[in-house]
């Protein structure tokens, strides 16, 4: 059975916090692939309760809180900037063994947020590239949708995907892998009717070191259990300015 890698990657900043960041998109692709038959690994980076941490971080409010974080060199376009520059995220040593643990993908799916964290994208896809050098790695999310070119130079993706990849992840995965997603008619998404988009893999994050604490959508009325939900507000078409 073809089996997928989903990767969230480290953040690179002077400062991050977690207000429930929530790999929704990755999560998607992740349902789709399910539903195709394939098999899906999913790891994050930046996850803060992982088991293997040097230490404990306390959960604030809703399940907000720290990221555990390293001091790494500062980019020489920032090196005059007199603050601390982090690398947050599992420590290195542990996401490769976390990653050498997985069995060997066929293709390597890596999300990306803020622009600016694109050093940490660049070292995650890296770290790929040292375990499994000839597996395909695709990068998608909002860094590389708004800087391709960037990208496509700086992070060593195979494959730089702008915008939503629902719709063009069968042709993409047959593209980069030669092996078929095959996903029922009925279940075939698109963006004109958001009610075919696949309910998140959810229970693929719920997988890892926070698996005890409740992440599927919940009733309003639970937020005074303090418990938390995620949500996507919107999906927009790609359009021009004038």
């Amino acid at each position: 059975m073809p089996r997928a890698l989903l990767l969230v990657p480290w953040i690179c900043d002077f400062a991050a916090y977690d207000f429930w960041s929530c790999p929704v998109g990755l999560l998607s692709l992740g349902a789709l692939l399910r539903l195709g038959g394939w098999e899906v690994e999913f790891v994050d980076l930046t996850d803060r309760h992982h088991p293997a941490l040097p230490k404990v971080l306390q959960e604030r409010l809703f399940h907000t809180g720290k990221y555990y974080a390293e001091e790494i060199p500062k980019p020489e376009p920032i090196a005059w900037v007199p603050r601390r520059y982090k690398r947050y995220g599992l420590p290195m040593e542990i996401a490769e063994e976390n990653l050498w643990k997985l069995p060997r993908p066929d293709v390597i799916l890596v999300t990306s947020r803020m622009t600016y964290w694109y050093p940490g994208v660049r070292d995650a896809i890296l770290l790929c590239r040292r375990l499994w050098p000839r597996i395909p790695v695709v990068l998608g999310g909002t860094y590389a949708t708004l800087c391709p070119d960037h990208a496509r130079v700086t992070t060593g993706a195979d494959v730089v995907w702008r915008g939503e990849g629902e719709e063009g992840l069968p042709s993409l995965i047959e593209e980069v892998t030669g092996q078929q997603l095959v996903l029922p008619t009925e279940r075939r998404p698109s963006l004109a009717c958001l009610d075919t988009l696949p309910f998140p893999a959810w229970h693929l994050e719920q997988g890892r070191g926070d698996r005890d604490k409740p992440r599927l959508p919940l009733p309003v009325h639970l937020l005074r259990h303090r418990a938390t939900f995620a949500t996507m507000a919107c999906k927009v078409a790609h359009a021009s300015c004038g």
